[in-house]
């Protein structure tokens, strides 16, 4: 994942970044914390501007945790 993720492509970056809610999802709390958190930073962070306002996604990561912590 961490390939596509730092794709120089663009779309194939928002792809990734517009998936991470529903990946998060499958991948479970542990992968999700060390796989896809750094890659939400760096989506956050990148220059493109369709990569870093997948906000959608972004909400729907950030509810996630919640839930997880919720039920901790």
């Amino acid at each position: 994942m961490k390939p596509l993720a730092e794709d120089p492509s663009w779309r194939t970056r928002y792809t990734v970044a517009d998936k991470i809610g529903e990946l998060a999802k499958c991948l479970g709390k542990q992968q999700t914390k060390t796989v896809l958190l750094p890659l939400f930073v760096k989506f956050l962070q990148d220059p493109e501007s369709e990569v870093n306002l997948c906000k959608r996604e972004i909400v729907a990561l950030t509810n996630l945790f919640r839930l997880k912590r919720l039920q901790l």
